[in-house]
């Protein structure tokens, strides 16, 4: 199983580990993992997307440790703005997809920086 699906399942853990009276370093750890799951789901899809083909794993797994956590958060601002300005521009006018937007709003929520 792909990191990013332990990590999510970790997160659930944690988050549900405490039912009645959860610690708020609990559901804190929990937040933490989930946006790293969202992050190594979003660097894993973009490094899928970018180097096609068999036998290119190790391409693929260098192209993910390139990702940078600020650059993300940057990028997924950009993507969830009204109009997204710059980004709208490179896509010649046409509107970011509305998954794209929720995935983008839901990384900058999880994000801690």
């Amino acid at each position: 199983m792909a990191l990013e699906h332990d990590l999510l399942r970790q997160s659930r853990l944690l988050a549900q580990h405490e039912p009645r009276r959860p610690k708020q370093a609990s559901l804190r750890r929990a937040v933490s993992v989930a946006y790293y799951a969202l992050f190594h789901l979003l660097t894993s899809e973009a490094a899928n997307r970018l180097v096609t083909g068999p036998d290119r794993d190790d391409l693929r797994a260098t192209l993910r440790r390139a990702f940078e956590h600020n650059e993300m958060k940057d990028a997924c601002k950009e993507i969830s703005s009204i109009g997204a300005g710059k980004l709208r521009r490179c896509l010649g006018g046409t509107t970011v997809p509305a998954p794209l937007v929720s995935v983008a709003v839901s990384f900058m929520n999880l994000c801690p920086l």
